[in-house]
């Protein structure tokens, strides 16, 4: 939120332990962050309790505050990663491609692992696969990532029915859409009473919020009877899935494509058709897709989760209340 004539913005949020976005409609100069859960705590030794951005830092970096290693004083530090990235939508970077080795199909094909050596990518980032040899029905598709080591991550898709495995290919990081409702990849539909999607990228959804479903009549992906309906989500499981008011248990079951052929003629999506209205990044309705302006908080300084964050932000004035 904001003060009305004013360039202070403050907030708070509980910590899920995940990279966390925060809008602004304007470019801050300014922002601070203090992780109450762990302001007075030497449970936690390394932790950072408080963290903050100026205007100029190189992308991710922050200045920090954290317990000592072993004692129950704070120390000050900078660090250069993991820390503070503004987003300004007139001036996105971008990022280099690293080539995939592997991209798995059975043990474990859910979710799948994909091998591409030192990728750099982080839990929460979002890729592209492109080109992916023997697994083309991946190719294109907007996957958010968990970091599995430095050259392995997963994406959320069950590959272990494909024909192949993977064996080649490029991944390219690429900047989440930061739109709260929008259009996702999906990669399950359970047969129930009150169906699960999974989808391939944080969906940022809320319950209440409407959607409606694009399902190819090929019948490649199962569950093509779903195509077209509206439905309310009832409950949110995870970043990547929710529940709908819908019931899917006497569909065709939901099935990934064996092979690439099938996908030509089109891939299953989720978009939105109504909203709640309750998302903290909204800035109009569920079709009103503008870009904004904003600061994500990296795995260093979002808190670790069920941690409380408060924040403050300012344009032009330095508000770093130490």
């Amino acid at each position: 939120m904001s003060i009305p004539g004013s360039n202070l913005f403050y907030g708070s949020f509980t910590s899920d332990g995940n990279p966390k976005t925060i809008s602004f409609g304007t470019n801050v100069t300014n922002f601070n962050m203090w992780n109450l859960t762990q302001f007075n705590s030497t449970a936690n030794p390394g932790v950072i309790k408080r963290a903050w951005f100026i205007a100029g830092l190189p992308r991710g970096a922050y200045f920090g505050v954290q317990n000592t290693n072993g004692a129950a004083t704070d120390q000050s530090i900078y660090a250069a990663s993991n820390g503070f990235t503004p987003i300004d939508y007139d001036n996105l970077p971008s990022f280099a491609s690293t080539a995939i080795t592997s991209v798995s199909q059975s043990a474990p094909g859910n979710p799948a692992v994909v091998t591409s050596n030192s990728h750099g990518l982080s839990t929460g980032d979002q890729v592209i696969l492109y080109n992916v040899t023997g697994q083309q029905q991946l190719s294109g598709i907007q996957f958010t990532v968990t970091r599995t080591g430095a050259n392995t991550f997963t994406i959320p898709v069950d590959t272990s029915g494909f024909a192949n495995a993977g064996s080649g290919g490029t991944v390219q990081k690429v900047w989440p859409n930061t739109f709260v409702e929008r259009e996702a990849y999906i990669t399950n539909i359970t047969q129930a009473t009150s169906a699960v999607v999974s989808t391939a990228t944080n969906h940022g959804y809320q319950v209440g919020d409407v959607v409606s479903f694009r399902i190819p009549q090929n019948g490649a992906y199962g569950m093509q009877q779903l195509n077209y309906v509206r439905a309310a989500i009832t409950a949110i499981g995870s970043l990547t899935s929710f529940t709908i008011n819908w019931d899917t248990s006497g569909y065709t079951a939901w099935a990934w494509p064996v092979t690439a052929n099938a996908f030509q003629q089109g891939r299953p999506i989720v978009i939105p058709v109504g909203a709640a209205g309750t998302s903290p990044n909204y800035l109009g309705d569920a079709t009103d897709n503008v870009g904004y302006k904003g600061l994500i908080l990296g795995s260093a300084v979002c808190g670790a989760s069920s941690d409380v964050i408060y924040w403050t932000a300012s344009v032009g004035t330095n508000l770093n209340l130490i």
